[in-house]
Formats: structure tokens, sequence, C-alpha cells
């Protein structure tokens, strides 16, 4: 019975040889690796982790309402309502219109500034390159954006 048991034991100690194995090192040797080696050291790594991902947590929370970390975040408005950045693009288009044309006032590649008769505004071409003070024709609005291709 008792020599059972050891077989047992030997058969388990080469099944554990054939999980973990030997790691062969540059100068030709060999060194064993176990798998049940790195148990707690992953282990800690684990919590630590974790740790640090509950930490930074708390500190994104608390901390940017408290003292002088309020400074250091933007806040929502100064000092009023925000203007809408769409609603002025588009308040701007509405004043040309298809078929106006203007001076380019800097390169449209595709985006640039034109000149439409006084009104300096950002234009989009489809395609090509256009140089500065070049006359450019309005061939499109949509929600504010101006599309122009050459006069």
């Amino acid at each position: 019975m008792g020599g059972s048991h050891h077989g047992v034991l030997a058969a388990r100690h080469v099944a554990a040889d054939r999980v973990d194995g030997d790691v062969t090192v540059p100068e030709g040797g060999t060194f064993p690796v176990r798998i049940s080696d790195y148990g707690v050291p992953i282990r800690n790594l684990a919590f630590a982790f974790t740790g640090a991902v509950a930490l930074i947590a708390l500190v994104m929370h608390y901390f940017p309402s408290s003292g002088p970390f309020k400074r250091l975040v933007l806040q929502t408005s100064v000092g009023g309502a925000q203007a809408s950045i769409q609603g002025v693009a588009q308040s701007l288009a509405a004043q040309i219109s298809v078929g106006d044309t203007g001076i380019t006032k800097s390169a449209l590649r595709p985006y640039g500034n034109v000149d439409f008769n006084g009104l300096h505004m950002e234009a989009m071409i489809n395609g090509d390159y256009i140089p500065p003070q070049t006359a450019v024709r309005v061939v499109s609005i949509s929600a504010g954006k101006v599309n122009v291709e050459r006069a």
C-alpha cells in the first residue's frame, strides 16, 4: 500500500514537470520554472494594480472639487452662457449665397480663409489646392460650411 502511494506522488511530480518546464539560459544551462513559484507575486501585482486604480479614481473624484485644485479644472462657462459656434458660422454663411465670388486670403488645402466682399469666412474646396489671392465661387452652403471652386 505504501508503494502505490509513492507511485502516485511520483506520477504527480512527473505530471507537474510536464506542465512546468526548464528554461534554457544563454550560457547553455537550464533552470527549473514552476508556475507555483509565481502565485504570490502575481497576486501581489493584482492587489497593487487594483489599489492603484482605486486610488486614482478617488483622486479624480474628490481632488478637483477641493481647495487649490479648483483652479486647475476648467469651468463649463466663463461669465455666462456659452455662445453656439455652429450658430455663428451659420449666421455668417447666411450673408452669402451660391454663386457669390470671393478672393482667397490663405491657401485652401482643403480649408482656408476667403474674403467675400469684406466678409472673411472659412471655406472648403472639394479636391485640389487653391493658392492665396485666387478668385473663387461659392458652390454650396451646408450647415454653415461654405464650399467653393475656382471662379
